[in-house]
């Protein structure tokens, strides 16, 4: 294969992940609840530098009070070795390991970030099975995490690195080796957002349309906006089973759970609403050419706050929403082989996904499948060293006719039930 022909398959890899993204009616930053994050290391193995995978679960609650703490439950590291890096550890003579595994966790709130302390956790003595995945599930406590402003309080994770000792039976002897591991690039990332409750205690909260820092715009609380008089209603949803489909490509993803807040207005016929979108991030798999493996994190950031109209009858609202997302690509590999894009690569205008449907607002009725229909704009700020790779993107990926469906639930309705999550 020619080097230019490699390039063209490594960017080809890269827009299958990159069109699922924009897709997608579902991710942005972790929601609270129970909340998993992949992250990705490089290790110095005796047979030569390999990957390692580690899977961080936690589960946090999903509103806070300031002044008092954030108990964050079910904190835990999952290493995973692949078939191919057992096979290569059996065959240089691993039969057990042991070790440790530092990680990193900051809680920020609007400017102020802090770092939770950890201790690295434990890697027993543990035993290689002869083939196969291998996954070693690691328990870890937290202590609960003051907070001190109202808002939003992000938890970051900002380091996952093992270190292992392996021990092997070489020619009836044993011999040891230290495996240390380098996180990989683009790892650092939300795991979780808890909204705090309470005064503004000095920092800035947010205001719809102002720049944030992740390139989107800042997000008002849509529940604390609501007005005390009766004259808004609040309406929070479950957003689950989210399945979009990239004409271009002829692939589908499907997204994890996430929640939409919105708040209806009195003030015309049909009422107004606005609304906060909060999904799960995610990471994206693809084999493209029918034999190439990709793999992604996507992030889409709330581009403004979501915006249209909801008649009200009875127990059932008809929608017609606008939500409009950025999408953000890092932790791209083709092939197990990390693709740096570069800290900019998204899309140059926001997706916008458009809701109608008439939506169950009573909790505990039936969920409501939504399906939109949608297009991928052009890209900007993709680059491959020197190399600008957005109009090869846009020329591969963007255009109309995708499709998403979207399950819809209602979680709560009035401004107390919704604000106790």
């Amino acid at each position: 294969m020619s080097p230019l022909t490699k390039r063209r398959v490594r960017t080809f890899a890269l827009a299958s992940a990159m069109a699922v993204a924009c897709g997608a009616l579902s991710a942005g930053s972790a929601v609270a609840g129970p909340v998993n994050r992949t992250m990705h290391a490089t290790c110095a193995f005796p047979h030569g530098a390999a990957p390692l995978t580690a899977d961080v679960t936690a589960t946090f609650p999903e509103t806070a009070a300031t002044g008092g703490s954030v108990p964050v439950t079910d904190f835990g590291v999952t290493l995973v070795f692949d078939e191919q890096l057992v096979a290569a550890l059996k065959g240089w003579g691993v039969t057990t390991f042991e070790g440790t595994v530092d990680a990193g966790l900051t809680v920020r709130q609007n400017t102020n970030a802090r770092p939770i302390g950890l201790e690295p956790i434990e890697v027993p003595l543990t035993k290689l099975p002869s083939s196969g995945e291998f996954r070693l599930p690691l328990k870890a406590s937290l202590p609960p995490v003051p907070v001190r402003e109202a808002g939003q309080a992000a938890f970051e994770m900002t380091e996952l690195r093992p270190a292992l000792k392996l021990h092997a039976l070489k020619q009836n002897a044993l011999v040891e080796h230290d495996a240390s591991c380098t996180q990989d690039s683009g790892q650092a990332g939300t795991l979780a957002t808890v909204r705090v409750s309470g005064p503004d205690t000095g920092g800035t909260n947010p205001v719809p349309g102002a720049p944030a820092p992740d390139g989107g715009v800042a997000k008002a609380d849509v529940i604390a906006a609501a007005p005390p008089d009766g004259t808004g209603l609040v309406y929070g949803f479950w957003v689950d089973n989210t399945v979009s489909r990239i004409k271009k490509l002829g692939s589908t993803i499907t997204f994890g759970r996430g929640k939409f807040d919105s708040l209806v207005g009195f003030t015309g016929q049909p009422p107004p609403v606005r609304g906060n979108l909060e999904l799960p991030a995610t990471s994206s798999y693809f084999v493209t050419f029918g034999f190439m493996p990709v793999t992604g994190r996507v992030e889409l950031v709330q581009a403004e706050e979501a915006t249209g109209t909801v008649k009200i009858t009875g127990k059932t609202g008809a929608a017609d929403l606008h939500l409009k997302l950025a999408v953000k690509l890092s932790d791209v590999k083709v092939n197990g082989v990390p693709l740096d894009v570069g800290p900019d690569c998204r899309n140059a205008s926001p997706v916008d996904i458009h809701v109608q449907d008439t939506l169950n607002l009573e909790v505990g009725s039936p969920p409501v499948t939504t399906k939109s229909t949608f297009d991928i704009p052009p890209f900007t700020g993709c680059r491959n060293g020197s190399e600008d790779v957005s109009p090869l993107l846009t020329g591969l990926v963007s255009g109309p006719g995708n499709d998403q469906t979207t399950t819809l639930a209602a979680r709560c309705n009035s401004r107390k039930t919704c604000t106790e999550g």
